[in-house]
């Protein structure tokens, strides 16, 4: 950086104050109040304030081809949520569940709209700078689940109400989000120069593009379905056979082949399935069917939910965190990537079990609305191993998801540096709308 530019660290900070009010805070907010909530709306408000969140994709097709402008016009929806939050109020003419759904419609579209609008624009800046944007996005989240828990919503006497919590935790930073645009709009820090050579000049801060062996191949075009190319071999999981061609991911040189070389691009699907997962499992299903399973263990429901909303914020700004300076190598992504997704799985299908367990009876445990405790399951288990089980998912949901992010830059071309976070966010939104469509249907089938 020239002289009078922040420091890194504050770069980063500006960063992740940007992406703190211009992602997912507006839901956060309202997922922290879920005790509260639900002693007027219901067990299952979770899986409805889901469905809201999840409609708003339906608009996101507006900011597929995005400018710089729809981050302005996205810090002014989540200003409208969160002020519609402020309204819905116990007490108030405006509360009401169809008000809360719509306010998390409007943030949903916020969250969603972020892929497609605030990462390819990221992607002029140095690479952890994306990372920074989540990572600002999580911590206010953490920021909103520190307040609650001063607040104590699980309590029917909560110290504070509904309305300073929304006013003085959440307007603050959607405004301090918007400073955070103007100061990096103005001043350009962090942004990549114009490369001529992305290969020789790109910036990146991680180690990936030095497992990028680049070849250059002169390739006779009668002898190939493919013109003639640059080629970038990525090795995958470590393999270092020259004979998998499979591993061999071709594109040319002049840009022009460039959809040929993602669509023809085994990293590109594996990611794909990563996104796709990591949203359906956690989000997708996990927001709608942990309640469930806080209802079919041993303890009060209340505590319960609002521990794991708790901890599992706390623990998605470790997991995002993490993703953001972590150390990548894309010969040999074990450890960083599918170890961590295979873990993920396992808890998952363990916090299914959890959310279905049946009683004695073989029907569907319910929670004792006088008491706030529950019947006995077919097999036992305290609510805090439902609390611990969603967040190592909420860390190692965010953590594998946002590590592919930081794969885009060091492994396509910069002409695809604004395609790919789109191709990728489209995923994770299918991802996330089937989890809801599928947890909705196990709730209607009386199966949850």
């Amino acid at each position: 950086m020239s002289d009078g530019s922040p420091s890194k660290v504050g770069t980063y900070l500006l960063f992740a104050a940007f992406g703190g009010g211009c992602s997912w805070f507006a839901t956060s907010l309202a997922f922290m109040e879920i005790p509260i909530y639900q002693r007027s709306f219901g067990l299952d408000l979770s899986n409805r304030l889901a469905i809201g969140y999840n409609l708003g994709t339906i608009p996101c097709w507006l900011v597929v081809r995005s400018k710089q402008k729809w981050l302005w016009f996205l810090l002014g929806t989540q200003v409208c949520s969160v002020l519609m939050l402020c309204a819905a109020i116990p007490g108030s003419p405006f509360f009401s569940e169809r008000l809360l759904v719509f306010s998390q419609f409007l943030g949903g579209f916020v969250g969603y709209a972020a892929q497609f609008a605030a990462v390819p624009f990221l992607m002029n800046f140095e690479n952890e700078l994306v990372g920074a944007f989540w990572t600002g996005d999580s911590a206010t989240s953490v920021l909103a689940a520190l307040v609650a828990l001063a607040q104590r919503p699980q309590r029917k006497t909560p110290r504070f109400g509904l309305l300073p919590y929304f006013a003085f935790c959440g307007l603050p930073v959607v405004l301090l989000s918007a400073v955070a645009l103007a100061v990096i709009q103005h001043t350009n820090v962090g942004r990549l120069a114009d490369l001529n050579d992305d290969d020789k000049k790109r910036k990146s801060r991680t180690t990936i593009e030095e497992a990028a062996v680049l070849i250059v191949q002169k390739k006779d075009a009668d002898s190939t379905k493919v013109p003639p190319a640059t080629s970038c071999r990525l090795r995958d999981d470590a393999d270092t056979d020259d004979d998998d061609q499979d591993s061999v991911y071709t594109y040319d040189s002049s840009q022009q082949n460039s959809t040929w070389f993602v669509w023809h691009n085994r990293r590109t699907w594996q990611l794909a399935a990563v996104v796709f997962w990591s949203q359906f499992a956690d989000w997708g299903m996990g927001d709608s069917i942990y309640p469930y399973a806080c209802a079919r263990g041993v303890g009060a429901i209340e505590s319960c939910e609002m521990w794991t909303n708790e901890l599992s914020l706390a623990f998605q700004f470790g997991g995002i965190a993490l993703a953001s300076k972590i150390t990548l190598n894309a010969a040999d992504l074990r450890r960083t990537l599918w170890l961590p997704t295979y873990v993920y799985t396992a808890l998952f299908a363990a916090l299914v079990a959890m959310a279905v367990s049946h009683g004695d009876d073989g029907e569907p445990d319910s929670p004792r609305e006088e008491s706030g405790r529950k019947q006995q399951s077919a097999f036992h288990f305290d609510d805090r191993l439902v609390v611990a089980v969603m967040a190592t998912l909420r860390f190692l949901g965010p953590f594998i998801r946002n590590v592919v992010p930081r794969l885009i830059q060091p492994s396509y071309p910069r002409s695809l540096h604004e395609l790919m976070p789109v191709f990728y966010g489209s995923v994770g939104i299918l991802g996330n709308v089937l989890g809801s469509a599928t947890a909705t249907a196990l709730i209607r089938l009386a199966i949850l």
